[in-house]
């Protein structure tokens, strides 16, 4: 449903009479489908994160891997169907957290406007 208002929600400035069950369902639907987990943005950093963290625990999604193996589609018995997983970077990344856990956080506010603190 497109709407020709500013942002695309339905017209807000309506007399009570004219908001009916009807206006009162687009608006909602039309809020679901913005939300945080309808948004493709999110939905895409979401997927990624969980790739992510498949990765760390050693499982591999060859659909995402399809891309970098066989970017042409191309129909070859030379291109893996399957793919070993060694996860390499796995005791450095967790090296690093170790050492972030053991660090002091040292926080400090900077007043750059001496009026600021009267104020």
């Amino acid at each position: 449903m497109a709407y020709t208002a500013i942002g695309g929600y339905p017209p807000q400035q309506l007399s009570f009479s004219r908001k009916n069950k009807k206006w009162r369902k687009a608006n909602v639907d039309y809020g679901d489908g913005y939300s945080a987990l309808n948004y493709d943005l999110t939905q895409m950093s979401i997927r990624d994160m969980n790739i992510n963290y498949d990765l760390m625990d050693g499982k591999l999604h060859m659909d995402d891997l399809k891309e970098l193996v066989n970017p042409f589609d191309i129909n070859a018995s030379f291109i893996p169907d399957n793919i070993q997983h060694y996860p390499i970077i796995n005791s450095k990344i967790e090296v690093l957290k170790g050492e972030e856990s053991k660090r002091l956080f040292d926080y400090r506010a900077i007043v750059t406007n001496p009026n600021a603190i009267s104020e």
